[in-house]
Formats: structure tokens, sequence, C-alpha cells
């Protein structure tokens, strides 16, 4: 159990540091873009950025299906194939990347025919949108460069790559937006260009890290039978992603609906959820990486133990989140914002909040297994279970009763189906492989 402490820790930290340098970049985006003579380009920006939000996160199996993959090969030691499916998902990521491109003025059109906003606030949009799109291949070439990264256990170039990529936004965002003054086209620009740049950079760490693996070969990269196993698992992953963006898309606009006091004060909440995240992702991201090299090195048991260790990791750190905020939540929500109104509705929110928080972890977490594991079904399953039976009901709820409470209680059964059914079909899979094992030996 120590050794496999030693082996959790050693991915999970940087993973978490890797993570947290995300929201710096955002910061720093925010504060130059608020300092601007109105509020057009910050508000723009904040528009546009869904669009890249709903585009990317839809793309996310890129990152997913490759880390859990490759993690099998390695465990298999299959050189071949590990060296293939790097190629394989990555060609897949550039190529879908161009066919953004290609498509830009059509997307383009259609979300902002779908958002709402001033003409003027559209316009600066429009300007971040037509220069962000630009780094549309790095970015999902980028997913699959990190996804292999992990995959191979290499954390620690995926920290140094977010790092690298996060710093570049930092100072392009100070050189365009502040020094040149382009605003929000200079924001567009700025992620732009650290994607591009980041993208070479991981294409460096991916050579430098490559060792003794085979070289490109066309007959291993179009096994039509591999080929088949990575686009089935992205169709899965595909789904469970559009269902999550789905539902959180959905939350933020009741919210609204229900008023600018509600859907502010969920804001609110919905940040320190996703800080939160970025703390537990990094112990799924290490689980995904050693449950899939030990599921594909047929160690089942020692997918049991990686799995236990990373459960008490995550336990540890969301209950420190769930006591730091009840016990420091009102001056907290204070330094958040200054409208008092605000902070007293988002303070009678905590306890579904909280509820939420402890619940979404696990959810989180097990999807790790289930990406270590490739198992896209049980992703697939559990999500649309968690839409449909937990959110949507509370959502119609809500709606009729114009309740921000109801509506937290259906992300709280959303992210509480989403952890049962995961861990039910996850757990139940790796279990019956351990008794597979067992009842071989003897």
């Amino acid at each position: 159990m120590k050794r496999a402490l030693r082996q959790h820790l050693h991915l999970a930290v940087p993973n978490v540091l890797s993570n947290l340098t995300v929201p710096l970049a955002g910061l720093v985006d925010t504060v130059l873009l608020g300092h601007q003579e109105t509020a057009d380009p910050l508000s723009g920006v904040a528009l546009a950025g869904a669009i890249f939000s709903f585009l990317y996160w839809g793309f996310a199996f890129l990152r997913m299906s490759t880390t859990g993959l490759t993690s099998n090969s390695v465990g298999a030691d299959e050189e071949e194939e590990t060296s293939a499916l790097f190629f394989r998902s990555f060609l897949l990521g550039v190529g879908l990347g161009l066919l953004i491109l290609l498509c830009r003025p059509v997307i383009e059109w259609v979300s902002f025919q779908l958002l709402q906003g001033s003409p003027e606030v559209e316009a600066q949009g429009a300007l971040y949108f037509r220069a962000r799109v630009l780094g549309a291949p790095a970015v999902l070439g980028l997913m699959a460069i990190n996804g292999w990264l992990l995959g191979r256990l290499l954390s620690r170039h995926v920290l140094l790559l977010s790092v690298v990529q996060n710093f570049l936004i930092v100072a392009l965002d100070y050189l365009f937006i502040w020094r040149l003054g382009w605003g929000a086209q200079g924001a567009g620009y700025a992620t732009a260009a650290s994607d591009i740049l980041s993208f070479l950079f991981g294409l460096f760490l991916v050579w430098k890290s490559w060792g003794r693996l085979p070289r490109f070969s066309w007959p291993s990269l179009a096994n039509p039978e591999k080929l088949a196993s990575l686009m089935s698992l992205n169709g899965q992953i595909f789904v469970r992603s559009f269902f999550l963006i789905l539902t959180v898309t959905s939350f933020t606009n009741i919210s609204a609906w229900l008023g600018e006091e509600v859907v502010a004060a969920n804001a609110v909440l919905l940040q320190l959820l996703l800080f939160c995240a970025y703390f537990v992702d990094g112990y799924a991201y290490a689980l995904e990486s050693l449950a899939g090299k030990a599921a594909g090195a047929q160690r089942w048991g020692e997918v049991t133990t990686q799995l236990r260790v990373a459960l008490g990791t995550t336990t540890i750190t969301t209950l420190l989140f769930a006591a730091g905020f009840t016990l420091f939540a009102k001056s907290l929500l204070a330094r958040m914002t200054a409208h008092q109104n605000i902070n007293e509705l988002a303070f009678h929110l905590l306890p579904y909040f909280l509820a939420a928080l402890v619940a979404g972890s696990y959810a989180y977490l097990y999807d790790g297994l289930c990406i270590g594991l490739t198992r896209g079904t049980d992703m697939r399953t559990s999500v649309l279970t968690g839409t449909l039976l937990g959110f949507l009901p509370f959502a119609l709820w809500s709606i009729a009763s114009r309740s921000p409470e109801r509506l937290w209680m259906g992300y709280f059964a959303f992210v509480a189906l989403r952890a049962v059914v995961l861990a039910y079909l996850g757990e139940g899979f790796v279990r019956r492989k351990v008794m597979e094992q067992q009842c071989s030996v003897t």
C-alpha cells in the first residue's frame, strides 16, 4: 500500500499543480481586460469564451481515450501499439482542428445567433473568436499529446507543458492587451499564439521522451481493429461529454431565468466547485494512468489497490475543502463579491453546494478509473442516468416553483447518480477480473 501511495502522489502532485496553473491565466486575462476603457472587451471575451468552452470540451475524448489506451499498452508492454496510438490520436486531433478552421465562418454565425449580447459586446466577441480560433489545430493536437504523456505516466512533462502554456498566455496577454491596446482581439491572439507555441513545445517533449519506441509505421497506424477500438471509445466519451455540457449549461441558463441574484450567486459557487475539481482531477488523472497500466498488465489486484489509495486522498482533500467552506464561507464570499444580497443567497445555498462538492469529487475520481480501464460505455451510462433521472426532474421542478434550492438538488442528484453508477459498474468490472484471475490460478 505504501508503494502504491508513493506512485499515486508522484503522479497526482504534478497533475494538481498543472491544473492550478489554468485559473491563474484566466485571472490575468480578466484583470487586464477589466481595466480597459469600457467593459465591452471583457464581456465580449466572456461571451465568445463560452463558444470555445463548448467546442473544445466536446473534443475532450482526444485526451481521455488516449490516456486510457496508452496506459493499457504500456502495461501490456506493447511498444509498437504505444507508438501507433500517439500518431492515431495526434493526427485525429490536428485533423479535427483543421476542420474547425475550415468551418469557422459557420460556427461563428450559428454561435452568435444563439448567444445573447449587445451589438458592442457581440462585436468584441467576434474579434476574440476570429483571433483565438486560429489555434484550434494546436489545441486539439495538444489534447492528444497530453493524453499520451499521461498514459506513459509522464505527469511532470504535462506539468512543464502546462506551466509553459499558461506563462505564455500571461506574457502575451500583457503584450497584446496592456502594451499594444488590442483589447479582446489581443486576448484572442495571445491565447492562439500560446496554444501554437505550446503545441510545438509538446511535440519536443514527445520527441525527448520517445526512447526506444518504434518510429512511425503505416501498417500499425492503420490497424483496422485498433482504429475501430479508438473510434468506438471516442464516440462513447463524446456522448458523455455532450450530456455533461448540456447539464452544466442548462444549470446556468435556468439560474439566469430565476433572476440576476440567483445566476450571480450560482456563478460564485460554481467557481468554487471548479477550483476544488482541479485538485480532485489531479488524483483522477493519476488513477487513469496507474490503473490503466495495471489493467494492461493484467494485474487486477493492483488496480484495486490504486483505487483505494485514490479514494483515500480524494476523501481527505474533499473533507478539508468542505470543512474550510463551512468555517470560512461568509468571509470567503465577501471577498468574491461586494454585493450583500448575492452573498446572503450563496450562503443560504451552501448546504446544497457542499453536498454537490462531496458527490462530485467521487464522480470525477470514478470517471478516472473508467478512463484507465477504457470503459467508455460506463461513462456514457452514468451521465445519461445522472442527466435524465437526476438533473432533469429537479430542473423542471425548480422552474415550476422558481426555486434555486431545487435547482441545486438537481445538480447534486446529477453528480451523485454519476458517482454511484460509475462506482457500481467500474468496481464491479474490476472485481470480476480479480475473481477470474483467482479462479484461473486455483
